[in-house]
């Protein structure tokens, strides 16, 4: 049977200029995609519930507040992570094994279990076709067009932008706004412009990135930031949810602490939501990506500025950890990170 959200969806991921996609097969539920860049392919897989396939068994990675604070980082998976180049995404709600019926409980256990014998079953696929394990992401989404998919695609669009993307899952500003956005999308001047010169990130980046030079080496600078800005970025995944995104937008500006506010929302059209509210859009619409700037909205300075700060330190702690690992690694040979952590402490 057709499935017209698969096709929209993965025509969007097919032509987005953002990610690179070199192929892509269909097998609904799921499809595979192919990226010429191994970084756009891993930055895109931590979007969702992720699964490496590593050594016969499956890492999970979820971006979150552990990063940021140094518990963990990426460089624990440094070696795992340099040959990814083929995700996998699969609507769990088109597997019987994965699904349930509305309403009713879901064993963890149970969808644990189901999820690593489909996964089996996608990687003995792979192997048969010539594609090594180590090679493979393989995402789980819920409904093709959900808030994971528009945000995967919105993020990339930002990035594009020149905007630094930090996800909800890391919780940054929560201590600061107390609530915020499914995404914040930042500009910082100066501090980004000296991050490009370096080859930490291109123009702009989603966060994971600054984590990721010493994987997959130095950026070609691709653009100069000279503003400072934030916005409140909301993900709603059709376009009868847009007044929804567009009040709580609203709530996350009125605060003082955004100067922008953005909307990640498919099937909008500018003309209608410019003039009413001022707010950012990233939209979707005959296949085709619409991005309207947002306009500066009213904000308190001070706020806006503690915004900005928090993120510069983010970001620069994020670096410091890295410099810190790598410095570790190379004097005390090749051990996991926590082992080098232990050595080291002794």
């Amino acid at each position: 049977m057709r499935n017209k959200n698969f096709e929209d969806i993965t025509k969007l991921i097919k032509n987005s200029p953002y990610l690179g996609v070199k192929n892509m097969e269909f097998s609904p539920p799921q499809c595979a995609i192919e990226f010429k860049d191994p970084k756009i392919a891993v930055l895109f897989a931590l979007n969702f519930e992720n699964y490496f396939p590593v050594a016969g068994e499956f890492v999970r990675i979820t971006y979150d507040i552990s990063y940021l604070c140094g518990i963990r980082s990426l460089a624990e998976h440094a070696n795992h992570l340099k040959k990814r180049r083929v995700v996998f995404l699969v609507d769990v709600d088109g597997v019987p094994s994965l699904s349930t019926p509305l309403g009713a409980p879901w064993d963890t256990k149970q969808r644990s279990m189901a999820i690593r014998n489909h996964l089996k079953e996608i990687i003995a696929s792979a192997v048969e076709n010539g594609t090594d394990p180590e090679e493979i992401i393989i995402c789980c989404t819920s409904g093709w067009g959900g808030e994971d998919l528009y945000g995967a695609l919105g993020g990339f669009s930002l990035r594009d932008k020149g905007y630094i993307v930090f996800p909800e899952e890391a919780g940054l500003l929560n201590w600061i706004v107390g609530f915020t956005g499914d995404l914040i999308a930042i500009k910082l001047g100066a501090f980004q412009d000296k991050l490009t010169e370096e080859g930490i990130i291109e123009y702009g980046a989603l966060l994971p990135e600054f984590e990721l030079q010493n994987i997959f080496g130095k950026c070609t600078k691709k653009g100069k930031i000279q503003e400072e800005e934030a916005a409140a970025v909301e993900i709603e995944s059709s376009k009868e949810s847009a007044s929804d995104g567009r009040r709580q937008l609203r709530g996350y500006v009125r605060a003082g602490h955004f100067n922008h506010g953005i909307l990640i929302c498919p099937g909008r059209s500018e003309l209608d939501e410019k003039p009413i509210d001022k707010m950012g859009l990233v939209t979707w619409r005959d296949k085709e990506e619409v991005f309207v700037y947002p306009e500066k909205l009213p904000y308190q300075p001070e706020k806006l500025e503690e915004v900005l700060t928090a993120s510069k330190r983010v970001i620069s702690l994020i670096l410091v950890k890295n410099m810190a690992l790598e410095r570790l690694l190379q004097a005390y040979g090749n051990k996991s990170v926590f082992e080098t952590i232990d050595t080291f402490m002794k």
